[in-house]
């Protein structure tokens, strides 16, 4: 080296001379120290010079060299006058060269970074070399001088190379980014001595590569910058356990990257990647879950390098710039809200290859400095309020970098510059020493008091929050520009003497920065936000997302933290004081210890709220209620009473594991320990769990069990249409009286006359209500027309109450739960205002798992409940249970069925609309009332008697079978009776009876696709029924022998009566305006009396027609009698049919008598 020393001519020493001629000065240096007329005298190199025409206080100077770089040197010198007098010795001067070469370290250097490998508390390096026969160079700090040793076994064409702690154990490691299709590498550290790993399936040209925790697992994944006009695409490298494995990164899939860096560019906590393609930049924006969108950069296209992430103006937001190359100067990017703008080119910055940010000069922002890759001298682009300007680095000419990296290597309060050589003479990795005469003071860490950490739990991914306040820990600079490093150990963090480092991070993890990595922390510097506490502070979350893969949480362990402020100068506060935080099994049991509120910690042993893994346990004697709509729960057994608020709205989901009410305990969703009803204005809602299949979960209610639900204010459970609907029409009008309480938001199913099955009923919303009586209800779609008649009625049930208990799972064929109970006493089993909705199973053939089902319970009351869009909606194996003013509808089965094993239950006033099968069925089981039920618009029979049961009033429209199917196997277990209903519209017969003793009787059968009655059972009693407008017969009549008494049959299709197979009786019918027969017999031989054929029973002459001829033949006689019968007009005897023994006798005109006409017997 070359050093240029000047110095102030002296005043003479008589005051009458101004000019100095002839002076001489004798200069001399050495490697010693020279403060003494001793050293000086000593063997020493020297140079004399002479001056003339110098004056007092003039510079005078020269250049001594070359000089060893190595050697720091010393220099003092004399003066002499022409009279030959000197001087005293002058105050010494020393010399040393900035610029530091590391002999060894020679290759053709793709990249070079600092970090302190071996945790001796100063700065080493690590020099990747692009020569495939060579390897990468450790570069061993040993208090300011380099030793370069060869890391054994790696090798490569190296374009990068980038430290961080892979396994978590205290000590950086090496990700090696390889060119040429080659495989990726880590060289792992294990105390000082490296040992080479292949990651597989991470091929390439790889340029820049990356550290980042970008899932906030805990461990560091990497970014792999992977492209080139092969376009083989990125990768993160994600870290399974401290081993990396490749994921292709997919939005930059066919864009050739030549660059990457991770950051945080929107605050949000997790880091984002900054891509170079050598067109426009692209941002990675982290959506969670592993999954990135890209988003362009606009305008910032080039030939970029490199890419690197700084806040230069101090706003508390990453900014970036982009070099490139030889394509002009380097892109600065600003940070607008998370959003990257272009700034334009940073002018004299052309030629960089790569850059790095740090306060070189220790004024408080970040500068640029740039290495040129044989382009000239690097440069310096100082920070001056936001604009930069550039200074060329003395010593970089004939020295250019290929890559630049900052660190305080010699410890002295300012940040030094380390650069890789690539392909020019001597090939020595060098460092440009900064020698400020002003230290960068470290910040000031947080305090104890200010640190906090807090837990949450999810399935999908908890987080370990860790915050602190912010606060001017470093002078005057804003709290959002400082970086800080968090160390997280489940072992006590010692620190060293100074207090500035962790004596050993083993099972321990730093984020970020990695403990003496200085760059590492700009991207990854905390965020700075509300975290849920109501202000903004530093801090920074651990995830388990991805702990399937391996998650640092350990559970029921303690968590000691410490926090340290680094600033933008990179200097190091000492760490704070520690924090303990002991982390708790989110999963393990919870039981109830005391009285309270679900949210409560106090509430829970541990003082733990349940999370979603957590079994529960309500104990006995404790009451516990649900105040919050996000409890979550697994396994769930009650014991003592588990409400739900009146006075918020709550919710449990169970996300695993069926929920039990064992003897003694108490479910209570409203009630009489809970003070009252579920107000209307709140809503309670139980989710059963989803299932991997159906009914896989449910609510079990064991015997001795209590479940109880109280809705709000009545609800009416349907009403009718007042008025036709037009097609399209979007409001409907009921009668108030039958829509008390209906509301915005409440959901109903209207059922369609003229139209069969359960996809003619339509589900709406109501959006509207207005009027007052009757009430008209607006809704969110279109209505089918429907239109009223006297014989069509058009049924809407709503199905909304405001105490929810349903399956979380939606497809009964696959994830619904159910509920079960086999509650026996009384009052054990008590529903008012309930929803329950998505129950049973449709795969799983086990019929207590059908939807709910009531089993050997004795006294369930039902009333004004809903239960819907199950596989059944509610089922019975129980003893005088009770369904009032209830709604089944669109369940993909049976909206309400009695089994087997039920007996003398009642339902009463309840609408079973829109389900896939049967609305309401009785099973071969005895002594059940139904009164009042309306059955409409559902797939299979209306309502399905297969047992002993008394049906009276009901209302049964619209269904894809009979309206009323009556099959009761077992005769001598009494009759099952049909009166005062209502059976229009139906896809077969109004009523079809088919089993033991039936008793049909006052019932309306109007416009079924079949028979108004087809009974063709044992027995059956059909008295004073009207059947009209059926498109087959009013009344068939098979089997038996029958009775039929005081029925009218009018407008059929077919004949009014039909009989076969038996002498059936028939007393006091009339049958008129028949498409075809008044009376046929088909076989048998029936009995008619009374009545009238062709007249009504006013006797006005409504004749029946047979054929298309359209004829008058009223009756059709085989085998039959006709005892003083009515018929239509004076009938010929050639009109009269008489197959085998028939008597015919009939009143021919009452004005002249009886006339009695013999047949052949």
């Amino acid at each position: 080296m070359t050093v240029t020393l000047t110095w102030s001519a002296p005043t003479p020493d008589s005051g009458a001379m101004t000019i100095l001629e002839g002076s001489t000065y004798t200069l001399r240096w050495s490697s010693g120290q020279m403060s003494t007329d001793l050293a000086f005298n000593a063997p020493v190199s020297e140079l004399t010079i002479t001056t003339f025409g110098v004056v007092p206080g003039q510079l005078v100077g020269t250049s001594i060299g070359p000089l060893d770089p190595s050697v720091t040197w010393y220099f003092a010198l004399k003066t002499t006058d022409t009279w030959g007098n000197t001087s005293v010795l002058s105050v010494a001067a020393t010399a040393q060269s900035y610029i530091v070469s590391i002999p060894g370290s020679g290759g053709d250097s793709g990249d070079v970074t600092w970090a302190d490998y071996d945790r001796d508390g100063d700065l080493d390096a690590v020099s990747g070399n692009t020569n495939p026969s060579a390897a990468e160079v450790l570069l061993r700090n040993d208090s300011g001088n380099f030793t370069a040793l060869s890391i054994a076994g790696s090798g490569g064409v190296t374009n990068a190379v980038a430290w961080g702690d892979v396994d978590n154990d205290g000590d950086p490691d090496i990700l090696v980014s390889n060119a040429s299709a080659q495989d990726h590498n880590l060289l792992r550290n294990n105390g000082g001595v490296f040992s080479f790993e292949n990651i597989s399936f991470s091929s390439g040209h790889g340029r820049q590569a990356a550290w980042g925790d970008y899932d906030n697992d805990g461990d560091l994944d990497a970014f792999m910058a992977n492209g080139d006009g092969t376009n083989v695409g990125d990768y993160l490298l994600h870290n399974e356990g401290g081993r990396l494995k490749a994921v292709k990164l997919n939005p930059l899939s066919g864009i050739p990257s030549l660059a990457g860096a991770f950051g945080d560019v929107d605050n949000d906590g997790d880091l984002d990647v900054l891509v170079a393609t050598g067109g426009d930049e692209y941002l990675l924006r982290n959506e969670g879950g592993g999954t990135f969108t890209k988003v362009t950069v606009a305008g910032t296209g080039g030939s970029s390098e490199r890419v690197v992430w700084g806040d230069y103006d101090a706003d508390g937001d990453l900014d970036a710039v982009a070099t490139n190359g030889t394509g002009g100067n380097m892109v600065l990017m600003r940070n607008d809200g998370g959003t990257l703008l272009n700034m334009g080119a940073i002018v004299g910055s052309s030629g960089a290859s790569d850059a790095a940010w740090g306060d070189i000069d220790n004024d408080g922002d970040l500068d640029v400095v740039t290495a040129r890759n044989n382009a000239g001298p690097d440069f310096i682009l100082r920070n001056d309020a936001g604009t930069f300007k550039r200074l060329k680095m003395m010593g970089s000419q004939g020295q250019p970098g290929t890559t630049v990296d900052l660190g305080d290597y010699d410890d002295d309060g300012d940040l030094d510059v380390i650069t890789a050589e690539d392909l020019t003479a001597p090939d020595d990795e060098f460092i440009l020493r900064n020698d400020l005469n002003v230290a960068n003071a470290a910040p000031s860490p947080p305090t104890l008091a200010s640190l906090a950490a807090v837990f949450s739990y999810a399935k999908s991914g908890s987080t370990l929050v860790f915050t602190w306040d912010g606060g001017s820990y470093d002078g005057a600079a804003a709290t959002q520009t400082m970086r800080f490093g968090l160390a997280v150990s489940t072992y006590s963090l010692t620190l060293n003497a100074d207090n500035r480092y962790i004596a050993s991070l083993v099972n321990s993890f730093v984020v970020p920065p990695m403990d003496r990595v200085p760059g590492f922390g700009l991207p990854g510097r905390p965020a700075f936000k509300d975290w849920g506490e109501g202000t903004a502070r530093h801090g920074v979350f651990l995830s388990t997302r991805g702990a399937a893969l391996g998650s640092p949480l350990q559970w029921d362990s303690t968590y000691y933290f410490r926090v340290q402020t680094i600033d933008v100068g990179l200097a190091r506060s000492s760490w704070s004081d520690q924090k303990q935080y002991f982390l708790l099994n989110p999963c393990a049991t919870r039981r109830s210890v005391n009285d309270g509120p679900w949210s409560a910690a106090s509430t829970w042993d541990w003082g733990q709220v349940p999370t979603d893994c957590s079994a529960v346990i309500i104990s006995s004697g404790t009451q516990v209620t649900v105040d919050i709509a996000s409890a979550t729960a697994s396994t769930t057994s009650v014991y003592g009473s588990l409400l739900f608020s009146l006075v918020a709205h709550s919710t449990l989901t169970m996300v695993e594991g069926d929920l039990t009410v064992w003897p003694g305990g108490v479910l209570e969703m409203g009630g009489p320990i809970s003070g009252g009803a579920v107000p209307n204005s709140v809503k309670a809602t139980l989710n059963l769990a989803l299932g991997q299949t159906s009914a896989q979960y449910g609510l079990l209610l064991q015997p001795g069990a209590n479940f109880r639900v109280q809705g709000g204010a009545d609800k009416s459970p349907f009403g009718y249409v007042t008025e036709s609907i037009a097609n399209a029409q979007t409001f409907f009008k009921v009668a108030a009286s039958s829509s008390a309480n209906w509301a915005v938001g409440d959901t109903v199913v209207i059922g369609r006359p003229g139209a069969t099955g359960a996809f003619s009923a339509q589900e709406r919303k109501i959006t509207a209500v207005s009027g007052t009586d009757p009430r008209t209800f607006t809704v969110d779609g279109a209505l089918s027309a429907r239109v009223l008649a006297s014989t069509s009625a058009v049924p809407v049930a709503n199905l909304t109450r405001n105490v929810l208990i349903r399956s979380k799972g939606t497809n009964v064929n696959a994830d619904s739960a159910y509920v079960w109970s086999s509650i026996r006493h009384s009052t054990g089993l008590v529903i008012q205002q309930g929803e329950f909705a998505y129950l049973g199973s449709g795969t799983a053939g086990v019929w207590e798992k059908s939807g709910v089902y009531i089993g050997s319970a004795t006294g369930a009351s039902f009333s004004s409940a809903t239960f819907r869009n199950g596989w059944y909606g509610l089922a019975f194996d129980a003893v005088g249970s009770t369904v009032a003013t209830s709604v089944a509808a669109l369940n993909l089965s049976r909206g309400v069925a009695f089994g087997n094993a039920a007996s003398l239950c009642r339902a009463a006033e309840s609408i079973a609309i829109g389900n896939q099968n049967t609305g309401f069925e009785t099973s071969a089981s005895t002594g059940h009332t139904l009164v009042g039920l309306v059955s409409a618009n559902n797939s299979g029979h209306g309502i399905d008697l297969d047992a002993a049961t008394t049906l009276s009033s009901a209302v049964v429209v619209g269904n894809s079978g009979d309206g009323v199917n009556v099959a009761v196997d077992f005769p001598d277990a009494g009759a099952a009776v049909v009166q005062g209903s209502l059976a229009g519209g139906n896809g077969i017969d109004g009523v079809h009876s088919t089993g033991g003793r039936t008793v049909l009787k006052s019932n309306s059968l109007y416009s079924n696709a079949g028979d108004g009655v087809d009974a063709s059972g044992t027995t059956a009693e059909v008295v004073g029924n009207t059947s009209a407008g059926n498109a087959a017969a009013g009344f068939n009549l098979s089997g038996g022998p029958h009775l039929a008494g005081g029925n009218r049959a009018y407008s059929n299709l077919q004949s009014g009566f039909q009989s076969a197979a038996s002498s059936h009786v028939f007393v006091e019918n009339y049958s008129y305006s028949n498409d075809r027969l008044g009376f046929d017999v088909r076989s048998g031989s029936p009995t008619w009396s009374g009545g009238a054929l062709g007249r009504d029973s006013s006797l006005s002459p409504l004749p029946n027609t047979a054929g298309s001829a359209g004829s008058d033949a009223a009756v059709t006689p085989r085998a039959a009698t006709l005892l003083e019968t009515w018929v239509q007009g004076f009938m010929p005897l050639s009109n009269l049919v008489f197959d085998g023994d028939a008597f015919v006798s009939f009143g021919h005109d009452h004005a002249t008598g009886t006339v009695r006409v013999q047949g052949d017997r």
